[in-house]
């Protein structure tokens, strides 16, 4: 049965879309497991994501779920934060950078328009001797 959100009613597809955002932010995957083409994934779920009444449920959803959990987005950065260090300590650089993407996909830092500018400044050191 539809819900009906800002005066519009989701049809089931589209309250799946929404349930499927969720599980893992992914327009094209979220589509697909809502049962839209594969082909137009993609654009089909870019459109859908950008109406008001599909924006408004998956806040609805996201705020029922943080209730559910008592999760928190910053409990959850600090939590991947965390496992980066933790994982970074143990050399095992593939877990440590996929919490850190989750990290900056969660602030934005990999959205094409994002207008974000960090500064990244590092420092070249070099460790032990060297013949020249």
């Amino acid at each position: 049965m539809p819900k009906k959100r800002n005066g519009k009613k989701l049809t089931d597809r589209e309250e799946a879309f929404c349930n499927e955002y969720l599980v893992d932010l992914n327009i094209t995957k979220a589509a697909i497991r809502a049962k839209y083409s594969e082909k137009t994934a993609y654009s089909i779920g870019s459109e859908v994501l950008k109406r008001p009444e599909i924006q408004a449920r998956i806040a609805e959803l996201r705020d029922k779920c943080m209730k559910e959990t008592r999760e928190t987005p910053a409990r959850l950065l600090k939590d991947f934060r965390e496992i980066a260090e933790l994982t970074k300590e143990k050399k095992d650089y593939t877990a440590s950078i996929s919490a850190l993407e989750k990290i900056g996909k969660h602030l934005g830092f990999f959205e094409k328009d994002n207008n974000q500018n960090i500064e990244i400044k590092f420092e070249i050191t070099n460790y032990g001797d060297q013949e020249n």
